[in-house]
C-alpha cells in the first residue's frame, strides 16, 4: 500500500498515506496478521506512566510502579 508508517509514544502504529477505498483491505490484512483494532479517540485507557514510587523513592507512599503494571494489565 506503500504507507507511511509511525510507532507512537502511546504504543500505537500509525498509518498514514492510505486511500479511503483501501481501508477495508487494510484491516482485513490486519486482523488476518492478529492485529486488534483499536481507536484512537474515546473512553479508553491509554498509555499509562507512573513514578518510581517507594521502591525507589524516598518520597513515595505507594507502589506506584505495581499499580501501573496492574491497570495496563487490566485494560
Amino acid at each position: 500500500f506503500g504507507l507511511y508508517t509511525k510507532i507512537t509514544g502511546g504504543q500505537r502504529i500509525d498509518l498514514f498515506g492510505a486511500r479511503v477505498d483501501q481501508l477495508p483491505l487494510i484491516w482485513t490484512r490486519l486482523v488476518d496478521a492478529g492485529f486488534e483494532s483499536g481507536h484512537a479517540y474515546g473512553k479508553s485507557l491509554r498509555t499509562v506512566k507512573s513514578c518510581v514510587g517507594q521502591t525507589w523513592c524516598r518520597y513515595g507512599v505507594q507502589d506506584s510502579v505495581r499499580m501501573a503494571i496492574d491497570l495496563e494489565l487490566r485494560y
